[in-house]
């Protein structure tokens, strides 16, 4: 009984200081394995700014994968919650198509406060919009003839 109280107790512990992420980390499968440590780790990481670690989370591929639940749905809002406006849309900034899509599709940036909130990241967010959009529209041009 005290080893799994201790187990626990450490499980609790060690996941309380993921911030904003501690759910996503409960929600992926690695938490219960031999990565969650690691995955711990690069969690933290990212909530300091890491980029690499960002990636990984954002991602949500491997063991960051968080399988059928939606955690991986709270990592760039959180991150831009943790990091501020700056840091975050510096990081968009420089990011790959794939990345950038999946940092700026899940933010909340339908909300009324958020362009006051976090400008840079809503005037990425709206370029993104937009991007979007002319692809669709070219894809649906292409196919109509």
């Amino acid at each position: 009984m005290f080893a799994l109280t201790l187990s626990s107790y450490t499980a609790v512990a060690a996941s309380s200081d993921l911030g904003l992420l501690a759910n996503y980390y409960h929600d992926c499968p690695a938490s219960h394995g031999p990565h969650a440590t690691d995955l711990q780790s690069v969690i933290r990481r990212a909530l300091r700014g890491d980029e690499a670690a960002m990636r990984s989370v954002i991602m949500h591929k491997g063991i960051f994968s968080t399988g059928d639940n939606e955690g991986y749905s709270e990592v760039p809002e959180a991150l831009l919650r943790t990091l501020g406006d700056i840091r975050y849309a510096n990081f968009v900034s420089s990011q790959s198509a794939e990345v950038r899509d999946a940092a700026l599709g899940l933010l909340p940036a339908h909300t009324q406060d958020f362009a006051r909130a976090y400008p840079r990241t809503a005037k990425l967010y709206q370029a993104w919009v937009a991007s979007q959009r002319h692809t669709s529209n070219q894809t649906l041009q292409s196919t109509a003839g």
